[in-house]
């Protein structure tokens, strides 16, 4: 149902960038511990690799980008590094049982991540601010969270109001994620 709702707010793109023609989900989820959200794996093969609004990037499993890609992402290390350095981040990180897993994030540094409690079409999405423990809570999937926010129906803290004030936008990546 939620990708029905964000396909109303954003046609999926007519070129797909890095999707593979044979998705293989269970190797991905193998390969990183955990099952993930149906939406989610809807959300990357309508949509693929890309950027809404030229700022929130969702991490894929398929990127060659290092930065972006679900698997190899250092947005976990980073995370890892700065709870060990100051304790600001106040979940244990994915593996970890009811772990933060990071699958989106900015470029001004904030994170989108999920809260790894329970079966993952429940999973909670946490918006948390890159440089402090500011954080919001969403009890929504991925794609309902993308579908609010490009549609200003739901507001987050963490993000400035002026990213959503242009008409929602979805580009494939450019060089600049390699």
């Amino acid at each position: 149902m939620s990708m029905i709702r964000l396909l109303h707010v954003l046609s999926a793109p007519s070129v797909r960038t890095e999707v593979p023609p044979c998705v293989d989900w269970s190797r991905v989820e193998d390969e990183l511990g955990t099952r993930l959200p149906s939406d989610y794996k809807q959300f990357i093969e309508c949509f693929g690799t890309g950027c809404f609004n030229d700022l929130i990037w969702i991490f894929t499993p398929f990127t060659e980008s290092k930065y972006i890609n679900l698997l190899r992402s250092p947005a976990s290390q980073a995370m890892r590094k700065s709870r060990a350095a100051v304790d600001d981040i106040p979940w244990p990180i994915f593996p970890e049982k009811g772990g933060v897993l990071p699958c989106g994030g900015t470029d001004t540094g904030h994170y989108i991540m999920w809260l790894t409690e329970g079966e993952p079409d429940a999973w909670p999405i946490i918006v948390m601010e890159g440089r402090s423990d500011d954080h919001d809570v969403f009890h929504c999937d991925l794609t309902d969270l993308l579908a609010g926010l490009l549609s200003r129906s739901l507001q987050c803290r963490i993000f400035d109001p002026s990213w959503f004030e242009i008409p929602p936008d979805f580009k494939g990546p450019s060089s600049r994620t390699r």
